[in-house]
């Protein structure tokens, strides 16, 4: 019984099709983004909390909201670069995370709770908008 002989060129091509990947579209990726941003102004919220209630350490505490406000800034970056909806949304979630982290750095308790409650609005309305 003869089979077909496949061609070295052919399956080359064949494979290199394959591992090609393909192209993230523009909805898919503002959705990733917009995703990301609800969590990281979730996180910040609960961390914020933590410190409140002096269950997590004050340079952890720094550490993650610095964290989370340069990585809604990179995500605010990459939604307005595509001209996706959501950019201004984006760059004031980071703005609100970092005076989260200024109030921590002045210890100031009376302002946080209010600056937190903001975070949680910012992510369901982050998370509703994809």
């Amino acid at each position: 019984m003869n089979r077909p002989r496949v061609k070295p060129f052919a399956l080359l091509l064949s494979a290199a099709i394959t591992l090609v990947p393909l192209p993230v579209r523009s909805d898919e990726a503002s959705a990733d983004d917009l995703k990301a941003a609800a969590s990281w102004c979730a996180t910040a919220a609960r961390v914020g909390r933590g410190w409140l209630e002096e269950s997590l350490p004050d340079r952890y505490v720094r550490r993650a909201l610095k964290t989370g406000a340069d990585e809604l800034d990179r995500l605010d970056r990459s939604i307005a670069k595509r001209g996706d909806a959501g950019h201004l949304a984006v760059a004031e979630s980071a703005t609100a995370v970092r005076r989260v982290g200024e109030a921590v750095e002045r210890n100031d308790i009376a302002s946080l709770p209010g600056r937190l409650t903001d975070l949680q609005r910012r992510s369901r309305a982050l998370a509703a908008a994809r």
